[in-house]
């Protein structure tokens, strides 16, 4: 048996959940047999073609397949079983309760060498088991690491903070363990309400008391009876109670606020719980018809009892989160998921040298500034356009005063495209400074879409005008040159878009996808008598990628929904299955092929880049629970990190794929990071696609993504084929009988092609009619 350390003791009886194999048609008296103390041990399923590492429950006796163990336990086990260290045996320890549940093991795990490479070889993965498979963080944890995002906020942002971060702290730090890991608990689900008796964790054991600790507190806040639902100072959100109801307690209260009206009133047909849509526009009639307080307490008396994060408080613990760390993507949950064992992040350097705000009340802009993007957002996402221009009046008034043109300091003295720090600019708002920052520079944005849609293209015309000679958003310019020339068009002035196309082509903030539509505009509009001489640049626009066609009825297409066809295996699949059965055939090339758009691209990039990905450069990491650089969609990454990327591509293309792909999954494999699905592309599949792509054209692929990571996410061909026995790839854009090929997706497939690789569009077109 095993010896040694505590990681090691603990993997003696480590238990696990797995999943039986064959599970489809499982009987009760099957389910029987998994009686509690039956003998199982574990075996590697080498042959299983998407997981190396899939490991087998057989039983003991028969050897019989029973299922396998899940897959990050499987992760960890795998390499030690493939390398003859270990032996598992183990017994279930109870019968599943049903054909769909999982069935608990508890193994027992015997060293198989003595060596002491060997045996801290176990003792790390042990260590990594016990983490990835613990339960989630008790309440010490929760409030030891929300602690220590306290410390790490107050020793780096102190001056950022001001009275009321200071008395959330004072407040947060009296209460009781369990009152804190409630609250905490709170703040990362999902609400705003939570119904009281519902509230059931083994950290907290009288949440009753916990939540009125955090009210008297004002941490939190309850909604208790109808009675509290009618009291004039009551706050009402009809539609956030709504969210807690069910479906059948939503047609209770309806039909109870129905039956107030007394015996003449209108009844609206008692709809099937399910109808979960058709009971929400029944609740709002009631609203109109009787009042707010009146259905929230028509809710209250079905959900019982509610409790929320106080508003206040939420606003505090957000901003903490987003000085800890920089980005609306992140929040607590990785943190604590970390620290639970669930999610394991890279090593690299935290290096913080650039403050981002230089006051609070430049974080507070910033901050005011995200809260209106969102409410313009959801005002053009419910089509409510007076609540669209009431939040587009201020953004109005700042590019009308120039204020887009102007740079905070410190960025002032840094602010280029050639510059490392510019990446930092996003986080600007500075109104009071008389600086419209990139936030209000992307809503000025999608209030140009709404000009455009009502059809003011003159307005259009001038904000966009306004918008390009501003600093900000350098991304976003091929797109506004674009719209410009465009709008132009619409009113009849060709010449003026032409012009603005042309003027277009010399911005060097230009995306490829961007430029090449801008070219093809210019091709388009000048024409003689327009100009008479074609541009120097005119035979290195891209041509049309090669096409080829098969013929297909789509079967009947739901609007809003993806066409599907009857596959050539008989089956209903979509346009891409289709495909990938069309090159499948041995006359189409008997190509092995998956629908990944940029799937396995994004995974090609982050592996072969690691090393440029965490490289210590300053600013980038700022907390150490990031999965990706804070500057990767942005300009500033390919800038400082040139000469090094520049080296790895040298490398890539000279063929030195397989040792750097090999390198990097056996020193990072499961590490959190941006683009990789460790589960989804197993090593030697991937080793495999390589070696049919070629290093020359993942160097290219990875070259465009480093420099435009944001630009070139979008675009890439749907399919990727590749035949091992030929060592041949080929990428497919497929379309269907009404699809086209947009701008960024003709790039991709010039980019490609330039780069050696084979790149075709297959058009699926419907049977002409015939003619009786």
């Amino acid at each position: 048996m095993l010896r040694g350390t505590g990681s090691l003791q603990e993997l003696l009886g480590q238990k696990c959940l797995f999943k039986e194999a064959a599970r489809r048609g499982r009987t009760q008296s099957s389910i029987k047999s998994f009686a509690a103390a039956r003998a199982v041990c574990l075996e590697l399923e080498a042959d299983n073609p998407r997981d190396k590492h899939a490991t087998l429950v057989l039983d003991a006796g028969s050897g019989a397949a029973l299922g396998h163990v899940p897959r990050e336990v499987a992760r960890l086990l795998g390499p030690l079983l493939a390398a003859q260290l270990v032996a598992v045996e183990g017994c279930v320890l109870e019968a599943p309760a049903s054909s769909r549940a999982s069935v608990p093991v508890e193994f027992q795990v015997q060293l198989l060498s003595d060596q002491e490479a060997d045996v801290q070889a176990v003792a790390a993965a042990a260590l990594r088991l016990q983490a990835a498979t613990q339960p989630a963080a008790s309440g010490d944890r929760l409030r030891a690491n929300f602690d220590r995002v306290l410390e790490a906020v107050w020793r780096e942002d102190a001056r950022l903070l001001d009275r009321e971060e200071g008395d959330f702290r004072e407040t947060f730090s009296a209460l009781t363990a369990a009152a804190a890991a409630l609250f905490l608990r709170l703040f990362l689900r999902k609400g705003p309400w939570f119904r009281l008796q519902r509230l059931d964790y083994p950290e907290v054991p009288d949440a009753a008391a916990a939540v009125g600790e955090l009210c008297a507190a004002g941490l939190a806040q309850t909604r208790a009876s109808p009675a509290e639902a009618g009291d004039a100072g009551a706050f009402h959100d009809v539609a956030a109670l709504a969210a807690v109801a069910t479906a059948r307690e939503l047609q209770l209260a309806c039909a109870g606020l129905e039956a107030c009206a007394g015996p003449g009133a209108r009844r609206t047909a008692i709809q099937p719980p399910s109808r979960r849509a058709a009971l929400l526009r029944r609740l709002d009639a009631a609203v109109v018809a009787h009042g707010e307080a009146a259905a929230a307490g028509a809710l209250l008396r079905q959900t019982g009892p509610l409790v929320r994060v106080a508003a206040a408080a939420r606003a505090v613990v957000t901003r903490l989160q987003r000085l800890f760390f920089l980005s609306e993507d992140q929040g607590l949950s990785h943190f604590l998921a970390a620290h639970a064992g669930a999610l394991q992040y890279p090593r690299y350097l935290v290096h913080r040298q650039q403050a981002v705000w230089s006051s609070r009340r430049q974080l507070l802009e910033y901050e005011a500034a995200l809260q209106a993007a969102a409410r313009l957002m959801d005002a053009l996402e419910a089509g409510d356009e007076a609540a669209a221009e009431a939040e587009l009046e201020g953004i109005w008034r700042s590019l009308d005063a120039n204020r887009h043109k102007q740079l905070p300091s410190p960025l002032k003295q840094s602010f280029s495209k050639q510059s490392s720090l510019l990446f930092l600019s996003r986080f600007q708002a500075g109104k009071n400074e008389r600086v419209t920052g990139w936030v209000h520079c992307l809503m000025a944005t999608a209030g140009v879409s709404l000009l455009e849609k009502k059809r003011e293209y003159v307005l259009a015309i001038e904000r966009l005008q306004q918008l390009l000679g501003g600093v900000y958003c350098g991304t976003r310019r091929g797109d506004w040159w674009i719209r410009l020339s465009i709008n132009l068009e619409h009113l009849g002035r060709v010449g003026e878009a032409l012009e603005m196309a042309e003027a277009g082509l010399a911005d060097d903030w230009l995306s490829h996808g961007d430029r090449l539509a801008l070219q093809r505009r210019v091709l388009r509009l000048a024409k003689p008598p327009r100009r008479w001489k074609r541009p120097a640049w005119a035979g290195s626009v891209a041509p049309e990628p090669r096409e080829v066609r098969i013929v297909q009825r789509p079967m009947a297409s739901i609007v809003g929904f993806k066409s599907r066809f009857m596959g050539l295996s008989g089956e209903p699949c979509t346009v891409e299955q289709l495909a990938l059965q069309h090159y499948a055939r041995d006359e189409a090339g008997g190509w092995t092929g998956c629908h990944c758009e940029g799937g396995i691209w994004s995974t090609f990039f982050s592996l072969l880049l690691w090393e440029a990905l965490f490289a210590p450069v300053p600013d980038v990491f700022r907390t150490p629970f990031q999965s990706s650089p804070l500057d990767l969609r942005t300009e500033s990454f390919y800038i400082g990190r040139q000469d090094l990327i520049e080296r790895i591509l040298g490398e890539i293309a000279a063929g030195g794929v397989e040792e750097r792909l090999r390198a990097v999954w056996d020193a990072h494999c499961g590490e959190l990071c941006a683009g990789i699905r460790w589960d989804r592309w197993p090593l030697e599949e991937l080793l495999t696609v390589a070696a049919c792509v070629g290093g020359r054209g993942l160097a290219v692929v990875c070259r465009l993504l480093a420099e435009d990571h944001s630009g070139w996410a979008g675009g890439m061909p749907d399919l990727l084929l590749w035949n091992p026995a030929r060592l041949k790839a080929k990428l497919v854009e497929v379309k269907g009988p009404r699809d086209r090929l947009s701008e960024q997706q003709r790039a991709w497939a010039h980019a490609l092609t330039q780069g050696g690789l084979e790149v075709e569009v297959l058009k699926v077109v419907e049977p002409k009619a015939s003619k009786k």
